[in-house]
């Protein structure tokens, strides 16, 4: 049987990589916020003001977009790290909007409901090595956002 659960039923361990997972992640908004303003050539405040209703997935598309337009480098690198990032976002959005649950043999899921699929939740085992996998892709997709930001900020790219 499965049966949802609140946050002081979830095991610390769980918890501690989560946090972990989800400090990494607003790092990774903070760089992508900083992208934008380079590109828009306008300082962080204005360009946090400008970003502020933008979600990891607009803001993606917006870098995207002004790489294009201003012709900077080649878009190949800038296309992988997009890749990391979304691979990394969509596994980041579950944990954090999900719903968890337990089962009887305390294996811990997500159930994720789909807009699409009401009637048929997507369920994901969410063990302590699922979560350990998911912060080393959030935390290798942080290294990479950054590097490529130290290049555009060195004009390498």
């Amino acid at each position: 049987m499965i049966t949802t659960i609140y946050d002081t039923d979830i095991p610390d361990e769980h918890l501690t990589i989560m946090g972990k997972i989800f400090l990494n992640w607003s790092l990774l908004e903070f760089i992508l916020t900083r992208i934008v303003s380079s590109l828009l050539s306008i300082d962080y405040k204005t360009g946090r003001i400008i970003t502020r209703s933008m979600n990891s997935a607009t803001k993606i598309d917006k870098i995207r977009s002004l790489v294009k337009h201003k012709n900077i480098g080649s878009l190949n690198r800038l296309e992988e790290v997009i890749t990391k990032l979304n691979s990394a976002r969509e596994k980041r959005n579950d944990i954090a909007h999900g719903v968890w649950t337990q089962d009887d043999n305390n294996n811990y899921y997500i159930i994720k409901y789909s807009s699409r699929n009401q009637q048929n939740p997507i369920k994901k085992k969410m063990s302590i090595d699922e979560l350990n996998l998911i912060y080393t892709e959030v935390t290798s997709a942080l290294a990479e956002l950054k590097v490529w930001e130290d290049n555009l900020s060195a004009s390498k790219i």
